[in-house]
């Protein structure tokens, strides 16, 4: 049966269940097509950043894909990614918007999306705008924050040992009044911590292991590419 890209649309009310299988199952299509493919050259690790878009624009703006504008990404990649999403190196944010594009040329080429010219001339200029708001604290959410001062001072993020760790010398900034040294504990950092209790990763954190890896991948193909 093909997959039906306009199925969200028609549900009269926000069902997660639903959502999910379709993301999911998008995603996939998706990481099986000739436009991942191309893309897998850059990022041999790639699907962190097209699956949160998906995600993100539902969860977050309210908008399908068929439904998504010029307005719309750039609302999610200058305002939600870099409010929500933390990033451990500058290289993690290279290949986001290159593979954002390659996932938006799929939906162009097999489901003849409308809006799909608009945004990917939007994305084809959009790059410098998004690294620079990424690495811009002043756009960063409380949990992001939290978490990027940590990984900053040299604490694994992605380890509950670790952000107890920072999280002990959090509390002691506080204790002695240094309170502008660090941000307040907020609601998010709660639910991450419950997230790394159950052994998963928190969604707005790049799994570092992932990328690591992808990054050895591109250094190797870049040493190969000199010989």
């Amino acid at each position: 049966m093909a997959f039906d890209i306009y199925a969200l649309d028609k549900l009269e009310d926000y069902d997660e269940e639903n959502t999910e299988a379709y993301q999911e199952a998008l995603h996939q299509l998706f990481a099986e097509s000739p436009e991942a493919e191309a893309h897998r050259e850059l990022d041999p690790e790639m699907g962190f950043w097209s699956y949160q878009s998906i995600y993100y624009a539902q969860a977050y703006i309210g908008v399908t894909l068929p439904q998504m504008d010029k307005a719309n990404m750039e609302e999610l990649l200058l305002d939600i990614f870099p409010r929500k999403i933390s990033i451990s190196s500058p290289d993690e944010m290279e290949t986001a918007v290159p593979e954002i594009s390659a996932f938006w040329r799929y939906l162009q080429r097999v489901y003849k999306l409308r809006n799909a010219g608009k945004i990917l001339a939007f994305l084809d200029q959009v790059q410098p705008q998004f690294i620079r708001a990424m690495q811009d604290p002043s756009k960063f959410g409380m949990a992001k924050s939290f978490f990027m001062q940590g990984h900053a001072a040299g604490f694994d993020m992605t380890d509950k040992t670790e952000v107890n760790k920072f999280m002990l010398l959090h509390n002691m900034a506080m204790m002695q009044g240094n309170v502008e040294a660090l941000p307040p504990v907020s609601p998010d950092i709660a639910a991450m911590m419950n997230l790394l209790d159950e052994g998963k990763r928190p969604s707005t954190q790049p799994s570092t292991h992932k990328r690591s890896k992808a990054r050895d991948a591109r250094k190797k193909k870049k040493k190969q590419r000199r010989r």
